[in-house]
C-alpha cells in the first residue's frame, strides 16, 4: 500500500498462516532462491503479527480463512514463484498455488530470526493478504473482508517503514480507517467496472491503474461490513 494504499497485496495481500491448504498440490517448480540477488524477504515474526491480527479481529470476517497473494508490481497475478521460511539453520519450504495464494505455516521454532524469502528480485513481486469465505467467486466482495485484509496488511507494512514515517502514520491512524487517505484494492486481474452494493442503493466505484485496481471506501463508516462489492472483469 504504497501511498497509504492497501495493496491488498491485501489483493487486499491474504492467507492462512494457521491451516493447511487442502489444494496446494500444486506447487511451483523448484528454483534455487540462492542463485538470485536482493531476493523479496519479509520478516516470518511480522508476517505473524499479520495473522494475529486477524485472530484478534476475526468477528470482522466470521467464516473466513487467511492467505496472502502475490502479486506483479503492475497489480496482476504473479507467476507461481518459490517460497520457504529459513533462517540460517533450516529451511521449509511452502507451496503456491498456480494463482500466487498460499497459506502462511505456523512454525514457532522459526518466530525469531526467519525470514519469508520468495525467488523473485525485489521489486518484481509484492504480496497482499487475501481474506474470504471457501468457495466465494472471484465477482463479489464482502467489505468487511476488505476491512479486515487492510487491517492485517498494515500491521505488517508499517514494520518496513522507517522509524520517522511510521511514527507520522500512527500520529494519523490507521490508513483503513482515515479519511486522509485513499485505499485500492487490486483483484489480481483486470476490471472493467466494481460496484458497491448496500441497502438496495449502487455506487459505482473508481477504477484506477490500467483496470487494475478499484477505489475502496473502507472508511465510510455509514456502509455495513455486510455490503458486497460486485467486480466485473475484463475480457482476457
Amino acid at each position: 500500500m504504497k501511498h497509504l494504499v492497501p495493496l491488498l497485496l491485501f489483493a487486499c495481500c491474504a492467507a492462512s498462516a494457521q491451516q493447511t491448504d487442502a489444494n496446494s498440490d500444486t506447487a511451483a517448480p523448484a528454483v534455487e532462491v540462492a542463485n538470485l540477488r536482493n531476493p523479496v524477504l519479509k520478516s516470518y515474526k511480522t508476517m505473524l503479527a499479520g495473522v494475529d491480527i486477524y485472530e484478534r479481529m476475526k468477528a470482522k470476517a466470521p467464516n473466513t480463512t487467511l492467505r496472502f497473494r502475490l502479486l506483479a508490481p503492475d497489480g496482476a497475478h504473479a507467476k507461481p514463484f518459490t517460497l520457504r521460511i529459513a533462517n540460517d539453520d533450516t529451511s521449509v519450504g511452502v507451496p503456491v498455488e498456480a494463482n500466487g495464494t498460499f497459506a502462511l505455516p505456523l512454525l514457532p521454532e522459526l518466530s525469531g530470526d526467519a525470514e519469508l524469502i520468495v525467488n523473485a528480485k525485489k521489486g518484481s513481486v509484492r504480496w497482499t493478504p487475501d481474506i474470504r469465505p471457501a468457495g466465494e467467486p472471484d465477482t463479489v466482495r464482502r467489505l468487511g473482508d476488505l476491512r479486515l485484509e487492510c487491517e492485517v496488511w498494515w500491521v505488517i507494512e508499517q514494520e518496513d517503514m522507517g522509524f520517522f514515517r511510521r511514527k507520522l502514520m500512527q500520529a494519523v491512524g490507521s490508513p483503513c480507517a482515515s479519511k486522509m487517505s485513499t485505499l485500492f484494492y487490486e483483484p489480481g486481474r483486470k476490471v472493467s467496472g466494481a460496484t458497491l452494493e448496500h441497502g438496495g442503493k449502487r455506487l459505482p466505484l473508481k477504477v484506477v491503474r490500467n483496470g487494475y485496481a478499484f477505489v475502496l471506501p473502507l472508511q465510510d463508516k455509514s456502509l455495513e461490513d455486510e455490503a458486497a462489492i460486485v467486480i466485473e472483469y475484463a475480457e482476457s
